[in-house]
């Protein structure tokens, strides 16, 4: 009888230190699951828009460094890391990419994968429908640049394309005022003669 009054004592004694310890926090409710889900895509769209910037530096600096020889060079960008595929006419640009790359701030590591391209080929285009293409590839670069300072990761969902001065901006964002705010920072580009706002809201 002696024992199990022991016994019994003990057990609640284990309890009540239990109590006194409170939940476990090891064990996560749905808040702390909803917060870390916040966090982690938080996390995921400044890394996203940080690689369109970065992105968008290197075509510049690519295309200002090598014009036409640009125009054909795929370009991805993760977290620093810069990688350059497609073909180019000259074998000196493809020597040189990678050291333009280097050069721009935010770039850790440059891989490159640059072919020659073969004269008569479909990868050669007549000199001066590129040199117009550069022109306006620029401009792209430049308007993206600046939608991503202007209106942050939502300018990860315009698309833009400019011809001759003129930019048609498309897409979709959150409000009409980011609409709004994209055609602003896309007229106070250098370079925009008109914009044609084809940016779609998803509150109207």
């Amino acid at each position: 009888m002696k024992n199990l009054y022991c016994i019994s004592t003990l057990l609640l004694a284990g309890l009540l230190a239990a109590c006194d310890k409170g939940p476990d926090a090891s064990v996560e409710g749905p808040i702390e699951r909803a917060g870390k889900a916040v966090d982690r895509t938080t996390q995921a769209a400044v890394r996203e828009t940080g690689n369109a910037v970065l992105h968008s530096k290197v075509r510049l600096a690519l295309l200002d460094a090598l014009g036409t020889d640009a125009l054909r060079m795929e370009i991805d960008v993760d977290d620093g890391n810069v990688s350059l595929a497609g073909k180019v006419r000259e074998a000196g640009s493809r020597d040189r990419a990678a050291e333009i790359v280097r050069k721009v701030a935010g770039v850790k590591n440059v891989k490159t994968d640059l072919g020659i391209a073969m004269e008569g080929s479909d990868d050669v285009a007549p000199i001066d429908k590129l040199g117009k293409d550069v022109a306006d590839r620029k401009l792209e670069a430049k308007i993206q640049l600046k939608l991503l300072e202007e209106i942050g990761a939502p300018a990860l969902k315009v698309g833009i394309h400019a011809a001759d001065g003129i930019v048609t901006l498309s897409g979709d964002v959150a409000d009409l005022g980011l609409r709004a705010k994209a055609e602003a920072a896309t007229k106070g580009t250098e370079g925009v003669s008109r914009v044609i706002n084809d940016i779609g809201s998803q509150s109207k």
